[in-house]
């Protein structure tokens, strides 16, 4: 390829251009049935390489751009067909792994590459279970999270955001081995798991947690934790656990009974700023309430109480 003659630049000075269009211009992934885009396709054409144009614009900048290990582990998961180029450049970088890209993606779970590199693995988010399509084409062992997490341990894992969705199992999976990540510092969640993250600040449960005690013992561990945000720690209606057909409590339920004489711990929360319940507020969520010990301006957001006797008739019908 020919490239025009530029003035030449300071090797810093190249390299805070590409860091500053990054910021403004992300490379977008291309929509599916369409090809890898080119650099002189227009605006209008899908897909879009965004900073990785700027390699093209002469020899040395694509020199110095190739090079910039940080960049190209933001993307490897943007331009699925050539995830294995992208990850070539990340280097040794920490990586941040996006699996929202769509079906495009299926593709990168058959490789063993996505277990080999988890523990380099900064940022991981993927919310393709709320689709009910993907639901249907979310079927290999590999792609259930919580059997690929449980027992790890990923030092480099800062932000975590997981909606499971997966349809309930024959028989019931306890998932008692937790997995470590000192480094996690935000968490999004539909599920509840067992983990260890001394450093979180931000905790996220959306769906219903089966026993308000497993929370209680995950954030026990959390002395560094600023907001809170569950969705209910009530018992399901019959609705709610028609909605996600059991699904999600199938790996991590406890009653009463498994908890048996176990001392309730008080949590030291000395940070809390915000402690939310999205939904249904009830007994359950009083007694959570009272083994937190938190600032006393920290922020109670309760949502829909629940009476006595909406309570009692949860499972009525």
């Amino acid at each position: 390829m020919d490239y025009p003659r530029l003035p030449t630049f300071p090797h810093d000075v190249v390299c805070h251009v590409f860091y500053a269009l990054a910021a403004v211009a992300p490379p977008q992934s291309i929509p599916k049935g369409h090809s890898w885009p080119t650099p002189w396709r227009g605006a209008t054409s899908p897909g879009s390489l965004g900073w990785i144009k700027l390699t093209h614009v002469s020899r040395d900048w694509r020199r110095i751009g190739l090079d910039i290990s940080a960049l190209w582990a933001d993307i490897i998961c943007v331009f699925p067909q050539a995830f294995d180029t992208m990850l070539d450049r990340a280097k040794n970088m920490p990586l941040t792994l996006n699996l929202d890209h769509g079906e495009t993606l299926d593709h990168i779970w058959n490789s063993t590459k996505i277990l080999d590199i988890l523990p380099r693995v900064r940022c991981l988010q993927d919310t393709r279970g709320w689709s009910v399509k993907h639901r249907r084409l979310r079927s290999t062992l590999s792609e259930d999270w919580i059997s690929v997490l449980e027992g790890r341990a990923l030092t480099s894992l800062e932000s975590l955001t997981l909606w499971h969705y997966n349809e309930p199992a024959e028989t019931t999976h306890i998932y008692n081995k937790p997995f470590a990540a000192p480094a996690l510092t935000a968490l999004t969640i539909d599920f509840l798991f067992p983990f260890q993250a001394p450093s979180l600040k931000t905790l996220a449960v959306t769906e219903h947690i089966s026993h308000w005690r497993q929370l209680l013992d995950i954030v026990a561990s959390c002395p560094q934790l600023e907001i809170l945000r569950v969705g209910s720690l009530e018992e399901p209606t019959f609705d709610e656990w028609e909605h996600k057909d059991g699904g999600l409590t199938r790996y991590f339920f406890r009653d009463d009974q498994h908890f048996g004489d176990t001392p309730v711990p008080v949590a030291h929360l000395p940070r809390l700023r915000l402690f939310e319940v999205t939904r249904r507020w009830g007994s359950d969520s009083d007694k959570f309430l009272s083994q937190l010990e938190v600032p006393a301006a920290c922020a109670i957001k309760k949502g829909h109480m629940v009476s006595p006797n909406e309570a009692e008739g949860v499972w009525l019908w």
